[in-house]
């Protein structure tokens, strides 16, 4: 899916400040590179059942629902991945200390957010314990 579109990598030199500091680094990248860029993806690299088909679905789901924020729900709350448009990058960006975008997404009205049911996204690997007791879904 990435393929046929433009991948640019962001450096977080603050990376010890916490989540914060990787959305703040992201949206400078995305900024310096383009003002017409109309949204952004924000995916947990510890959530392995995420898939190039969901990014796919958010893309959709934006598209047919014409929301300016698409979040997964499971486990019963709205979260990452999520998918933001260009109205929201104020806001994102000043997000400070170990706080993802999950506040942002909890202060919006429910009918403002399109969400996407991805129970499979609600396995997450935060330690090696948790890596070494992951086994996929069988296809």
């Amino acid at each position: 899916v990435l393929a046929r579109r433009p991948v640019l990598i962001a450096e977080n030199a603050a990376w010890a400040e916490g989540m914060a500091s990787s959305i703040r680094a992201g949206l400078a990248v995305i900024s310096a590179f383009s003002t017409r860029i109309d949204s952004v993806l924000f995916a947990l690299c510890d959530q392995p059942a995420f898939s190039a088909e969901m990014i796919q679905q958010f893309i959709a789901t934006r598209e047919s629902t014409r929301r300016n924020l698409v979040a997964a729900r499971y486990n019963g709350h709205l979260g990452a991945p999520a998918l933001f448009d260009r109205i929201h990058f104020p806001a994102l960006t000043a997000l400070v200390g170990d706080e993802g975008a999950r506040k942002l997404i909890a202060h919006l009205p429910a009918d403002e957010i399109a969400a996407i049911d991805l129970p499979d996204l609600a396995c997450d690997l935060d330690t090696p314990k948790d890596y070494a007791g992951y086994r996929p879904a069988k296809s």
